[in-house]
Formats: structure tokens, sequence, C-alpha cells
């Protein structure tokens, strides 16, 4: 008798029945399948916390990303942007950062910058599973260190050794060297710490170049390091021109005289 014709006439119900069952004949590689995982199907768990967040599809799918990459005993993984932009199928690079802020957000990744000597590194993206406690709508990775509740889930925080906050001042030096207007030092430092939390040190420098270097910006209009910060500006758009009608008049009539001399 077959397998498959004990399962037809309900002599076999279950899986257990069919490993024992006397005078049938077990195919030993489908059994095998069963009672195995195929090496190649690969896949990644989501805490339905993550699924249900009010955040976009492509987050998502970058968390499971993240976690598919992570170490099963530190969670941690150190992809580069360009990795995670080829696993998520996007060609640009701010789309990564879009969707890593939404994780960093809801406190489902921390994301850590590392340096070899002067040069900066992939980051590491630590993969929280547990729900992160919330408390009055802050983020979990700005909550204090201890257990807050009695939950199984809650997230304790640990503090940022010495090293790490000595890294932190020496990005925000970076970036204070690359911002055209040095004034309110201390809360520009404030709001740097906050805005690391939200993307990453690369978006924020290349920003601040950006927004340095913008030949419409005008010294007397630029804004203050921490409100810059604040308003998150790293992804602004280049300034419009401020050129006035006058100037725009001269720099056309000199265009069109330098035509002239050349015929």
């Amino acid at each position: 008798m077959s397998w498959s014709s004990s399962i037809l006439t309900g002599k076999i119900e279950t899986p257990a029945q069919l490993l024992t069952a006397e005078g049938v004949t077990q195919p030993n590689e489908e059994i095998e399948w069963m009672n195995s995982i195929n090496a190649d199907n690969y896949f990644a768990i989501l805490p339905e916390w993550i699924l249900y967040s009010d955040i976009s599809a492509t987050a998502i799918r970058l968390y499971a990303v993240l976690r598919r990459r992570a170490d099963k005993n530190t969670s941690q993984c150190y992809p580069t942007r360009k990795s995670l932009a080829k696993d998520l199928r996007v060609g640009s690079l701010s789309t990564v950062d879009r969707a890593m802020k939404e994780l960093v957000e809801i406190g489902a990744v921390k994301v850590f910058h590392r340096k070899n000597g002067d040069e900066y590194t992939s980051n590491i993206y630590t993969v929280v599973t547990a729900t992160p406690y919330r408390k009055s709508g802050e983020v979990a990775a700005n909550l204090q260190v201890g257990s807050l509740t009695n939950d199984e889930q809650t997230k304790v925080i640990k503090p940022e050794s010495s090293n790490q906050r000595k890294d932190m001042f020496n990005e925000f030096e970076q970036f204070w060297k690359i911002y055209p207007r040095k004034q309110g030092k201390g809360a520009a430092r404030e709001s740097f710490m906050k805005a690391l939390g939200k993307t990453t040190l690369d978006v924020i420098l290349t920003g601040a170049r950006n927004y340095s270097q913008d030949p419409n910006r005008k010294s007397q209009f630029t804004t203050l390091p921490a409100t810059w910060l604040n308003q998150e500006r790293w992804d602004d758009e280049p300034l419009p021109s401020r050129e006035s009608g006058s100037e725009k008049f001269l720099r056309e009539f000199r265009q069109e005289s330098s035509w002239l001399e050349l015929e």
C-alpha cells in the first residue's frame, strides 16, 4: 500500500501515523523533506509591532532585510547603504536613508557610526525585536536606563559609553567645521545629537556641505545650525536664485557682449 493511497482512504490522518503505519511504503525523500526546511528557503520573521507600525512598506522591507542579515546572537549587521539599496531594489540611497529614519524613530533599529582611523566605514545596525517602551510619545532610544514596567518586552536602554560620546562629539565637530554659520554651538550640538537618531552622519554632512556650497546662499540669510538640524534641512533641494532684476540684466548683457566679441 502506498502512502498516498493510505491518506486518501482515511486510514492515516496525521504525519505521525504516516511515519509509524505498518505496511505502508514510506517515500524517504518526501518524509525527509516534510521534517526539514529546505536550506534554499531563506526567510525573515517580522514582529507584529513592526508589521502594524505606522511606517512605509519600504521601511518594513528594510527591517526584514536587516533582520535577515543580522547575527543571531548580537542582532547586529553592517551592510553598506549601496548593499541595502540593492536588497530593497531601489536606485536611490536617499530612499534607504528615509526608510532607515522611519525605523530609528520607532525604535526598531539603532545606528552606530564607526571609523577606521580617519575614514568612516559602514554603520553598525542593531535590530530590535522586542516592542520598545514609549512614554508620552518619546522614541525608545531616548529613554533612560532601567526597567520601566513589569512587561517582559520592556526595552532596557544601556547608557552610552564614554567612547561613544567621544565619537559623537568628534562627529559634531566635523559638522561644525562644514556648516557655514558658526553661531549657537551649544544648541547646535544638542540638535545634532538628536538628528543622529533620525538619519545617518553621512546624510547630515552631505546636506551641510551642499548648503554651504550652494551658490544661491547669502551669508546674511544663512540659517542657524540648530534650526537647520531641527528642521531636518539635510534633505532640502538647492536654494532658488536670489538674483535681482539689475543683476540678471547685467549678467545677460555681459553674455551677449562676449558673443558679439567672438563674432
